[in-house]
């Protein structure tokens, strides 16, 4: 009778949960392994947003410290280089060509909302006529949150005061932006001081 046990086809107790012991750790080290792949994941869109944004922030800090102090167009006389109010900004630059000749340009920073989602837009014109299109624009970033200019006007003795809003003579002494992105369910934010030197 114990041949006949022996000889039975099957799998003993113990080789069933010597299985089950190797399955649960290799799910428990796939898991392990695919927790970390997630979490790094997340670290990777969070650096990649925040390079985005700074990125951005240095682009606009370049375009405003090398604007150029000349009139703006437009103004009917006004000797205004730089207009703008908390959420637009107008300014004259100087621009490369594709022949490697350089031009005036004035250009428009402001929010433009499409969709729902909201962007940093430039669009600039050529400074050949009063009347001149704008031939072109883009997107500087876009999913923005928040987008907000101050100036600083010119200082009456040692009193600093922020102002929302620029239409004066020329350029004001400094231009704050506060720049905040959306990105993968997270806000991300970054701020620019740019003095100018008169």
């Amino acid at each position: 009778m114990t041949e006949d046990l022996e000889s039975q086809d099957g799998f003993s107790l113990i080789e069933v949960l010597v299985t089950f012991c190797v399955v649960a750790l290799l799910a428990g080290a796939i898991y392990g392994g695919l927790s970390h792949l997630a979490r790094m994941r997340t670290i990777t869109h969070v650096i990649s947003a925040e390079q985005e944004l700074d990125a951005s922030l240095n682009y606009l800090e370049d375009l405003i410290s090398h604007s150029q102090n000349l009139p703006l167009m437009d103004q009917r006389g006004a000797r205004a280089s730089l207009i703008g109010d908390a959420k637009a900004l107008r300014l004259v630059v100087q621009a490369r060509t594709a022949s490697d000749r350089f031009v005036l340009r004035e250009v428009d920073l402001s929010l433009h909302e499409d969709a729902g989602s909201k962007s940093l837009s430039e669009r600039h014109s050529a400074r050949r006529s009063s009347g001149a299109q704008h031939e072109g624009e883009f997107v500087v970033i876009a999913d923005v949150a928040t987008f907000e200019i101050s100036y600083l006007a010119n200082a009456d003795g040692n009193q600093t005061k922020w102002q929302e809003r620029w239409d004066g003579d020329g350029r004001p002494r400094a231009i704050a932006i506060k720049l905040e992105i959306a990105r993968n369910s997270r806000t991300l934010s970054g701020e620019r001081a740019i003095f100018f030197t008169h």
